[in-house]
């Protein structure tokens, strides 16, 4: 526990079931500090992405209480307005599948409706978009239909819709799948450089070379819907036999370290293919 660290989001006993029969997870705890990068690794099925959507108040918990900075988010706290409209402010989800964030007739459209709904004035919005679309490199894209764009480019419209509005704090479910591995190189050195101007990172995946380019610290869910470890990203990928027991290697995983540091360290896959 790191008791000189600010606790962003507490969860405590958590269960959350879609049904009385079947659990997402089960009793789980955890805790999330400011300014840290925390990776969520799990394989599908896990309850990644139910557990974001419960970080943003998007669902609540069966059972169990889930705070963010000091309040039980309920349903309860969302209807009064000054709780909702701070909250919204404070905490963004950037979606697996980004074409599902996107509903907007432009790039610029998209951009600019998170800061026009927290009441924004017509200046305000036009300086975030403007500002937003250049941190992103996407300012050629403004007046483009999202649904025209790569899945990269709608990656990086789904972040500038939620950065729009300054948000204290980042969710994000895999946000690197279907990206190819230039944009993926850019997008987690992207967050990384978020999270030194202070930004609470928390990234739902269950592709392992995230961790070491992103993560400093990690938590591993496993199929059977609970918390099974908590630990520095070189332990947890160094474990083989938790990553094995978690079902996010095959076991011909092995781990391989080029030089010294964790940013050197990633999965390799004998396929055992003969020549």
């Amino acid at each position: 526990m790191r008791q000189d660290k600010e606790r962003i989001f507490t969860l405590e006993n958590v269960s959350f079931f879609y049904n009385q029969k079947r659990p997402v997870f089960e009793d789980i705890s955890l805790e999330v500090f400011r300014g840290e990068r925390l990776v969520l690794l799990g394989p599908n099925g896990s309850g990644k992405s139910t557990l974001l959507k419960l970080l943003a108040g998007l669902i609540f918990p069966t059972s169990g209480t889930v705070r963010a900075f000091g309040t039980a988010l309920t349903p309860a706290a969302f209807k009064n307005e000054g709780f909702n409209f701070a909250f919204r402010r404070r905490v963004g989800l950037v979606l697996q599948n980004a074409e599902a964030q996107l509903f907007c007739p432009t790039v610029r459209d998209e951009v600019a409706f998170g800061p026009l709904h927290l009441g924004f004035s017509q200046v305000a919005v036009e300086e975030r978009v403007a500002e937003t679309l250049s941190l992103l490199g996407i300012t050629h894209l403004r007046d483009r239909p999202p649904h025209q764009l790569s899945d990269g480019e709608k990656k990086k419209v789904a972040l500038a819709a939620v950065l729009a509005v300054n948000p204290e704090v980042l969710l994000l479910d895999e946000p690197t799948a279907n990206l190819d591995p230039r944009s993926q190189h850019w997008l987690l050195n992207f967050l990384r450089a978020l999270s030194q101007v202070g930004k609470t990172i928390v990234v739902a995946t269950h592709e392992l070379v995230t961790v070491p380019v992103l993560a400093q610290r990690v938590l591993v869910l496993g199929e059977d819907h609970g918390l099974v470890t908590a630990g520095e990203p070189e332990a947890v990928l160094a474990d083989r036999e938790l990553l094995l027991r978690a079902n996010l290697v095959h076991p011909d995983y092995h781990l391989h370290q080029l030089g010294t540091g964790k940013e050197h360290l990633y999965p390799h896959v004998h396929l055992g293919l003969e020549e």
